[in-house]
């Protein structure tokens, strides 16, 4: 994630320059920096929902006389 800022950041400060300095390895560790940090919040929203549905199934698992009883009700 590190990488993927840095990058991001070095490429918009490079952009934010002259436009006669700018070149294609600016340009390059833009998109290189824009895409990592894209597939990062990828991963990331991944892992956070696969978190979040585990600890969903394993209060299910805790109180099943509850559910049972609901379900008789």
């Amino acid at each position: 994630m590190v990488i993927a800022f840095l990058m991001l950041i070095s490429g918009t400060i490079s952009n934010s320059r002259s436009r006669q300095n700018c070149g294609i390895s600016n340009h390059h560790h833009l998109s290189i920096g824009g895409i990592l940090c894209f597939v990062h919040g990828l991963f990331a929203v991944t892992y956070y929902i696969s978190a979040t549905a585990v600890i969903q199934e394993g209060k299910k698992l805790k109180h099943p006389a509850t559910a049972g009883a609901a379900a008789n009700a």
